[in-house]
């Protein structure tokens, strides 16, 4: 994990423009990043592998079956992280280590995703629109008209009859400004790894690398947060 932490604030800091400019650059860059370790994964699995066939080939001796032994450790290992990542992915954490099986969880994965994709939805007019542009935005019109006020013609009358239950205090209390011990306190309450954001990111990648970015992070949510309280 530290050479992943090195690598998401080298590319972090060496980033630049808005906060989702620079998130979307570090996802690109540890993408391509990811992809060369797990070749590299692959390439020293097979080497090990055809180390081990070698030394099978060798007349026995304690040298010989000491590094045999050490390859095969190795080998063990980066088979298990393989796994350990399917087993991420495709979130049955209930297996126990034991259990595991790489082909098992690629194929879980796979199908989570399929089964979760949309590759349609209909408009309020009745027409089905496909492609991902088009159904993130009917998503999001569904939603904002969902979430938004009609307006109220007295809300008076309606608030006539509500028992006053926030005191001066809590009111204080709720005005007072975000801080970011806040955003992050709410950022550690969320699941890891239930649903990633626009961004791509799931929330464990801002739990994990918040002493990197945080700062920005939270800035950007205040200002936000602002914005939707005007």
């Amino acid at each position: 994990m530290e050479i992943c932490e090195i690598e998401v604030a080298y590319f972090w800091n060496g980033s630049d423009g808005t906060i989702l400019e620079r998130l979307s650059y570090v996802c690109r860059d540890l993408d391509k990043w990811f992809k060369w370790v797990r070749r590299e994964k692959r390439i020293n699995v097979s080497s090990l592998r055809f180390l081990v066939a070698h030394l099978c080939l060798l007349t026995s001796s304690d040298d010989v079956l000491e590094e045999m032994v050490n390859a095969k450790l190795q080998m063990n290992m980066e088979v298990d992280r393989e796994e350990i990542y399917w087993e991420q992915r495709e979130r049955a954490n209930w297996l126990k280590n034991g259990d595991r099986n790489t082909a098992f969880f690629h194929k879980f994965a796979s199908q989570r995703k399929w089964l979760n994709h949309i590759s349609c939805l209909e408009d309020s007019d009745g027409r089905i629109v496909e492609g991902d542009v088009g159904v993130g935005r009917i998503a999001h019109d569904y939603f904002v008209n969902l979430l938004s006020t009609q307006g109220v013609i007295d809300e008076e009358d309606i608030l006539l009859g509500v028992e006053k239950c926030i005191t001066d205090s809590m009111n204080a209390d709720l005005d007072r400004p975000f801080t970011k011990e806040e955003i992050f306190g709410a950022l550690l309450s969320m699941s890891p790894l239930k649903a990633s954001g626009e961004d791509g990111l799931e929330m464990v990648f801002y739990q994990r690398f918040w002493p990197i970015l945080g700062n920005e992070v939270a800035c950007y949510c205040i200002d936000l947060l602002k914005v939707e309280l005007m």
